[in-house]
């Protein structure tokens, strides 16, 4: 099982995003090290382009001893199915490098439900991949197997699908969808608007606020932790 990150420099919305310090690490850095926990995976790659500028990205794997892929800018679907070819992986898990409290917990227990059931991919989202739809946001991740991300490669022309890896896959495929236990009872958070990734300015002290009241006092905090904090 291959967890990728996809991660670059040049955001349009909040360029340098992955570089922008909590708690005297990297955006990046945390999601790595959060990962790094990651039970049923059997690596953990971070996927950027061959653009200089993502030199700095390839730091701070080499920094956290996180092995990284270079591919192409703009068709990240080629990167992927590129990375996948390297390191041979029969299953990818996808994740974006702007989800800085990602759950570990989260992904292990996709996974196993993935294994279970033996599906060609699997998510979280439990109507569609473009609303949260009593999903958080910024916990996102998908498994797909190398054969649909294979079939997806060679016939999504589209720009779009090139840019964001999977609408092939979820348009064909995606009717599988992993349900979070026990979040319906955080009633004060309305899921529909709730956006924790990291997209703009005021998207990252949200973040940050939620780091500097959790992390001082449990590194490794959860889903849960975080839904409870918020929730009062």
């Amino acid at each position: 099982m291959l967890l990728i990150v996809q991660c670059r420099i040049n955001s349009t919305r909040l360029p340098q995003k992955a570089l922008l310090k909590i708690q005297e690490k990297s955006i990046l850095e945390h999601m790595i090290l959060r990962l790094k926990h990651c039970k049923n995976i059997d690596k953990l790659l971070i996927c950027t382009s061959i653009n200089p500028e993502n030199d700095l990205i390839v730091d701070i794997c080499n920094k956290t001893n996180t092995e990284y892929f270079r591919g192409s800018e703009k068709n990240v679907l080629d990167r992927f199915y590129k990375a996948s070819i390297k390191y041979n992986a029969r299953n990818i898990i996808r994740c974006t490098g702007d989800c800085p409290l990602i759950d570990h917990n989260l992904i292990d227990d996709l996974i196993k439900e993935f294994k279970l059931k033996n599906y060609n991919h699997l998510n979280f989202r439990n109507k569609d991949i473009t609303r949260n739809n009593q999903f958080p946001d910024g916990f996102d991740a998908e498994i797909f197997t190398f054969d649909v991300l294979t079939e997806a490669w060679l016939n999504d022309k589209s720009d779009f699908g090139k840019e964001h890896v999977t609408p092939y896959i979820v348009k064909k495929y995606g009717k599988n969808y992993y349900k979070i236990p026990n979040i319906e009872k955080y009633t004060n958070i309305d899921f529909n608007n709730f956006h924790l990734s990291v997209d703009t300015k005021d998207d990252f002290e949200k973040v940050k606020y939620i780091y500097d009241n959790l992390y001082p006092y449990n590194k490794d905090f959860n889903l849960y932790n975080i839904l409870s904090f918020l929730n009062k």
